[in-house]
């Protein structure tokens, strides 16, 4: 027996552990293509609804999305209790995001940022699709966003 023996077979169960964690890693991202009469990239105070569910640990909960553009490079998303209390309101500017109030269960980043990329598939390239679903297999989290309507005015 090789000296080296033990020494190898720790890294391929490390190697292993790596690749199998990269597998379970994906993440899979469903969007649906807007109504053609939705595709207005000049309007900056539309403020859209979504119905928002969050699925994780055998756990849902639901919400209402308000999803708006304050700027050119500026959105805003403020999600509430279907009862009507803010959970969360994120600003976004750019690469960054401010955020104005958010419930201390989700007050985590890896929530926050999770939550932040999500909801930029909605604003991206103006699009605001019909529906999104994101399945992330890490956490096991599914995000579901569908169209409610549109509302006049601003936040």
């Amino acid at each position: 027996m090789n000296g080296f023996e033990p020494y190898r077979a720790f890294v391929r169960i490390v190697a292993g552990g790596y690749v199998l964690l990269l597998m379970l890693s994906c993440t899979t991202v469903r969007i649906s293509a807007p109504a053609p009469e939705n595709q207005n990239n000049t309007v900056t105070n539309r403020v859209v609804t979504y119905g928002f569910s969050l699925d994780g640990k055998g756990r849902e909960a639901e919400g209402v999305l308000y999803v708006g553009k304050t700027g050119p490079q500026k959105e805003r998303f403020v999600l509430t209790s279907p009862m009507g209390p803010t959970l969360l309101d994120l600003e976004t500017d750019g690469g960054h995001y401010t955020v104005h109030s958010v419930i201390p269960a989700l007050n985590k980043k890896k929530v926050l940022n999770l939550l932040w990329k999500d909801f930029l598939l909605i604003t991206k390239d103006n699009a605001f699709p019909d529906s999104i679903l994101v399945a992330h297999s890490v956490p096991r989290i599914v995000v579901k966003i569908n169209r409610m309507n549109d509302a006049a005015g601003s936040f």
